[in-house]
């Protein structure tokens, strides 16, 4: 009966850890996911940019791009072609519902 204990001891000891190491690695591949998918959102905008710097565009790219920008003030078009061209960014709202805040203390002490 003794035996019994310490083996129903054991198992419980081993299931709490296996349930500690489960957490463990859900929390990590949730981790990676979203480094992953930041990752991937840096990279498409490096590739967006290179493509809007790139020059002497086939004229159906040029003919979109006329299109975009031509219903637009000279303002706002001359604001969409700095962000496009990856010159300037847009400060993202923090108030936002989709505001990723995971980066707000990576340049403080």
């Amino acid at each position: 009966e003794a035996e019994a204990k310490a083996l129903a001891k054991a198992k419980a000891a081993e299931a709490k850890q296996r349930g500690i190491l489960v957490a463990r690695l859900e929390r990590e591949a949730a981790i990676r996911a979203k480094v992953a998918a930041r990752q991937a959102k840096i990279e498409a905008r490096e590739t967006a940019i290179r493509e809007a710097r790139r020059p002497n565009k086939p004229q159906e790219v040029e003919n979109v791009l006329a299109e975009k920008y031509g219903a637009m003030d000279i303002g706002e078009r001359a604001y969409n072609i700095l962000i496009d061209l990856g010159i300037i960014v847009s400060s993202p709202d923090p108030d936002s519902p989709d505001y990723d805040d995971s980066q707000d203390n990576e340049y403080t002490n």
